[in-house]
């Protein structure tokens, strides 16, 4: 005699709850990367050790020791002590840490920030550093703190999907 089986089978969330709510579970999840990129990342360009950090283009003697000079007549802005090679007066740094729109959709985040025409205006020929590319530059342990946020705010994301689905299959014929 053959008995029949009935399975049940409860999908939480859905494959079609999850594939009406994964666009918006994305530009969350970028929008908190590019605001903690912003907010926490961005700074630390502007901080002693970021030539180290981030393999800045190093600086001539000549410019820090120009730079140095233009310190002590207060021309030049100090951070903690230390010349910086990304501030000189402070007018890039104030700018680009003043304000940034932050956008974000289901496939990329962007961050659009201001600042003085020589962020982005450089001469190679002069050999001068890339500013922008300087400041955009994001070390080892920032992706991995990058992608911690990503995935805690992901699995929220899905998480807060309640929605289920039954499937019967088999059974006693009904």
């Amino acid at each position: 005699m053959v008995m029949p089986i009935l399975i049940k089978l409860i999908e939480t969330p859905p494959p079609s709850a999850m594939r009406r709510a994964h666009p918006e579970i994305l530009r969350d999840t970028y929008q908190a990367e590019a605001v903690e990129w912003s907010e926490k990342m961005l700074p630390r360009h502007f901080e002693p050790p970021a030539a180290e950090r981030y393999g800045y283009q190093p600086r001539s003697p000549r410019t820090i020791a120009a730079k140095a000079a233009a310190a002590q007549r207060g021309a030049a802005l100090l951070i903690g002590g230390a010349v910086v090679d990304d501030v000189w007066t402070g007018l890039m740094m104030r700018a680009v840490l003043g304000h940034q729109d932050i956008a974000a959709t289901a496939i990329k985040s962007t961050v659009r920030m201001f600042g003085p025409t020589y962020l982005y205006a450089y001469r190679k020929d002069y050999k001068q550093p890339d500013k922008a590319a300087e400041i955009t530059a994001v070390a080892a342990d920032e992706i991995a703190q990058l992608e911690e946020t990503a995935d805690r705010v992901y699995t929220a994301g899905a998480a807060k999907i309640k929605e289920t689905t039954t499937t019967t299959i088999g059974g006693p014929a009904q």
